[in-house]
């Protein structure tokens, strides 16, 4: 059985990501570790592989396709919190703005479970409305618009922890 899976993505004939992910992430995983796009109306293809803890891959599996409608928000890239944080445990999250996305979708992990999801309008900028433990947290932000047929890309996530003060 696969612990890790590589990921392999050409967009045309170039090389456009390789990265791995680790088995029991969660889902949506895949989405959120492509980051680099640069609006849509691109054909992309991919492929997988697995690799177990004794060091065997599996064969690479057949080629998959796919295309980013034109309309798509492009990239979104989180800019704070980051790193160690002394602060308080509402923290202020903010992101790049994309002139295609009125929307947001901010999603926020704890550990390796999902700790909030919430969408935003018309801002680049989020406070969660409770107290935030102090823990170790991991955060991805896209862009969505009414008119698109699909949501913008996730960048790689930001990774940071609270401090006591």
């Amino acid at each position: 059985m696969a612990s890790w899976y590589q990921l392999w993505i050409n967009k045309g004939t170039t090389k456009w990501l390789s990265t791995w992910i680790q088995t029991g992430y969660g889902t949506g995983t895949i989405s959120k570790v492509i980051s680099g796009h640069t609006g849509g109306g691109a054909s992309y293809t991919w492929w997988v592989q697995g690799w177990n803890s004794t060091g065997e891959t599996s064969p690479w599996s057949a080629a998959a396709t796919f295309t980013l409608p034109s309309h798509v928000p492009g990239p979104v890239t989180p800019l704070a919190p980051s790193g160690v944080e002394n602060s308080t445990n509402r923290p202020v999250f903010v992101w790049s703005s994309d002139t295609n996305a009125p929307w947001y979708y901010v999603w926020i992990d704890k550990g390796s479970s999902t700790y909030l999801t919430t969408w935003v309008q018309g801002a680049t900028n989020y406070t969660p409305v409770s107290v935030m433990p102090l823990a170790s947290y991991t955060w991805w932000v896209r862009g969505w618009s009414p008119t698109a047929t699909g949501r913008g890309l996730w960048r790689e996530p930001f990774h940071w922890a609270f401090r006591p003060c």
